[in-house]
C-alpha cells in the first residue's frame, strides 16, 4: 500500500486538455490580479501617467470603468481555464463517486450537517462571523479591494460575486461549501476503504451504518469542518474541497496543478495544506511544476511589498498591536489547548493509526502521515487562531481513520473505536486562540460546557 492511495487519487495517463502555454498564462494572470490591489495598481499607473490619475474624478472614473472591469475579466477568464481540468476529471469520475452510487451517503452527510447545527448554531453577529463578515462584504465588489489582509483571498468572494450570492446568500453559500466538505469527507472514507490493504484486513467486514454515522459526526466536530459553524464566511472550505477532490478523483497533471493554484487563490495559507501533499504524494513529473507554482505565488507576494521581506511578514503576522509569535511565549497553555481542540480525542485515533502502520512495517508511510498532519503547525508563529490552523492537516487524520477501519475488525476493537467516537462527540468543541483564549458559541456544546462547569464548581 502506497501513501499516494491515502493523499492523492491515482493519476490519469491522459494528455493535458489545455495547451500548456495557455494554462500557465492563466495561472500567472490569476496570481497577478490577486496581488494587485487597486491602490497599488493606481500607484504604479500614476507613476507613468500622473496627469491621468492625480485628479480625483478622473481617478474614480478609471477605477470604476477600467481597472475593476479589467481585473474581473482577466480573473474570471483565468478561473475558467484553470477549473476546466477539474471539471473534466469530476465529470469523468462522477458515476464512480460513492454518494452517486449510494444515495444513503448523501443522506448521512445531510443529517450530519443538520446535527452539527444543533451542536453549534452557525449564526454569527451578522449571520457571518469575525473575518467572515469581511469576506461577505468583499463578495459585493471583490475587485475593488485596496491593500490589507484580505485582498489576496479572492477566490471564494469572487465566485460568490459571479453567482450573485451576496449578503444573506453569501452565508448560505458558505454553509453549502461546508456541507460539500462533509460530503467529500464521507466520499474519501468510502473510496479509500476499498483500496487500502493491511495484514489484518478481513474482506467480509463492513462498517455498520451506526458506526459510520458516529464516525462522520465525530470527525465533523474537528476544526476543519466545525470552524465554519463558529464563524461562517471564511474562505478555508474552498481549500478543503480542493484537497479532498484531489484525494477522491483521478486527475491529469493540469488538474493537480489547478488544485495548487486555486488553493492559494483562496487563502495564502493554502500552501501549508497542499505543500506536504505535493512532497509526499504528487508524481515525480508533477512535483517541480507544483513547487514552481508555489514559488511564483511567493515571488509575486513579495513583489507586492517591494521585495521587503520583513515588511511582508510583519503585515501578515501582526496581531493586536504586535507580532503574533509573542503569544507563543506569553500563553503556551492556549497553544497546547488550541492544538488539542483541532481534533480533540481523535488525536488518539491518529496515533493509533500510525501505530498500526508502524506495526505493519509501513514506516515510510508513518513519516508521510506525520508530515501532512503536523506541517500546518509552521503557521502558528504567523497567526493566533490555533485550533483553526492546526486543523489544516486533516487529511492525515482521515488517512488514519481508513487504516483503523481496515485493521480493527473484531467486535472488541469496533467497540473501542465506537467508544472513542462517542466520547469525542460528547466532548464540547470550542474555538481556542492565543489572543482570545477559549470562546464558546451558541448551541448544545455551550450548554454542555456550562453544565459541566456548574457541576465542577459545586
Amino acid at each position: 500500500m502506497q501513501s499516494d492511495d491515502l493523499f492523492l487519487a491515482e493519476p490519469l495517463d491522459e494528455s493535458d486538455s489545455i495547451p500548456r502555454a495557455l494554462f500557465w498564462g492563466a495561472l500567472l494572470c490569476m496570481f497577478v490580479v490577486i496581488h494587485l490591489p487597486v491602490d497599488r495598481l493606481l500607484s504604479v499607473l500614476s507613476s507613468f501617467w500622473p496627469d491621468r490619475f492625480d485628479d480625483p474624478e478622473r481617478r474614480t472614473f478609471y477605477v470604476n470603468f477600467v481597472v475593476v472591469p479589467s481585473k474581473a475579466l482577466v480573473f474570471y477568464l483565468s478561473l475558467g481555464i484553470l477549473v476546466w481540468p477539474l471539471f473534466r476529471a469530476v465529470r469523468r469520475a462522477w458515476g464512480q463517486l460513492a454518494f452517486v452510487r449510494d444515495k444513503r451517503l448523501l443522506l448521512q452527510a445531510l443529517v450530519t450537517f443538520v446535527l452539527l447545527c444543533f451542536l453549534v448554531i452557525p449564526i454569527g453577529p451578522s449571520l457571518l462571523g469575525s473575518m467572515g463578515i469581511a469576506y461577505g462584504g468583499i463578495s459585493s465588489s471583490p475587485f475593488c479591494q485596496d491593500s490589507g489582509w484580505f485582498y489576496r483571498r479572492l477566490l471564494k468572494p469572487a465566485v460568490a460575486h459571479l453567482l450573485q450570492l451576496e449578503g444573506f446568500l453569501y452565508w448560505v453559500f458558505s454553509l453549502s461549501c461546508t456541507f460539500v466538505v462533509i460530503l467529500l469527507t464521507l466520499t474519501y472514507l468510502a473510496r479509500h476503504r476499498k483500496s487500502f490493504g493491511l495484514a489484518g484486513h478481513h474482506a467480509k467486514a463492513r462498517l455498520l451504518p451506526l458506526d459510520r454515522m458516529l464516525l462522520l459526526l465525530s470527525i465533523a466536530t474537528s476544526s476543519y469542518i466545525i470552524y465554519d459553524y463558529y464563524m461562517p464566511g471564511y474562505t478555508d472550505q474552498f481549500i478543503f474541497i480542493l484537497i479532498l477532490l484531489g484525494a477522491c478523483v483521478p486527475m491529469t497533471s493540469q488538474g493537480r496543478l489547478a488544485i495548487v493554484v486555486l488553493a492559494q487563490a483562496s487563502h495564502e495559507i493554502g500552501v501549508f495544506c497542499v505543500l506536504p501533499i505535493i512532497l509526499v504524494s504528487y508524481p515525480r513529473r508533477d512535483k517541480l511544476p507544483a513547487l514552481t507554482v508555489i514559488g511564483l505565488y511567493f515571488l509575486l507576494w513579495l513583489a507586492s511589498f517591494g521585495f521587503d521581506l520583513p515588511r511582508a511578514f510583519a503585515a501578515q503576522g501582526h496581531v493586536a498591536g504586535g507580532p503574533a509569535y509573542r503569544f507563543l511565549f506569553e500563553r503556551p497553555h492556549w497553544l497546547v489547548l488550541g492544538s488539542f481542540m483541532s481534533y480533540k480525542l481523535l488525536w488518539g485515533l491518529a496515533a493509533l493509526g500510525m501505530w498500526v502502520l508502524w506495526k505493519n512495517h509501513l514506516r515510510g508511510t508513518v513519516a508521510k502521515v506525520l508530515m501532512v498532519l503536523l506541517f500546518p503547525m509552521i503557521m502558528l508563529p504567523l497567526g493566533v487562531d490555533t485550533s483553526r490552523l492546526v486543523g489544516f492537516g486533516f487529511l492525515a487524520l482521515l488517512a488514519c481513520v481508513v487504516v483503523l477501519d481496515h485493521e480493527f475488525q473484531s467486535r472488541r476493537q469496533r467497540a473501542v473505536l465506537r467508544c472513542l467516537y462517542v466520547a469525542n462527540l460528547v466532548l464540547p468543541s470550542f474555538y481556542c486562540a492565543l489572543n482570545d483564549g477559549i470562546v464558546f458559541y451558541p448551541g448544545l456544546y455551550k450548554l454542555i460546557a456550562r453544565t459541566l462547569h456548574g457541576i465542577a464548581r459545586g
